[in-house]
């Protein structure tokens, strides 16, 4: 079980936030927040930026090295 854990955290997408995605309507314009770093021009409130994989990660906990993926909202069963 920890060895199919280990490998599905490994492989598992974290969260990346696209590129290309929309503003909601429901968001207000003053409190919109966007990335220099990987150049998006609306980022959610609750994604971080990774410097390790150069990409914003929804609920981003660490980048782990043993894994070699950031640990987000999207692998983080696995990697617990």
């Amino acid at each position: 079980m920890a060895i199919l854990s280990h490998i599905r955290a490994t492989f598992a997408d974290p969260g990346e936030i696209p590129k290309d995605i929309e503003v909601p309507d429901f968001v207000d314009t003053v409190k919109l927040r966007n990335c220099e770093k990987c150049d998006m021009r609306w980022k959610p409130m609750r994604a971080h930026h990774c410097s390790e994989c150069n990409k914003c990660i929804f609920k981003m906990d660490h980048h782990c090295p043993w894994i070699n993926n950031c640990v987000g909202a999207r692998n983080y069963k696995y990697f617990l």
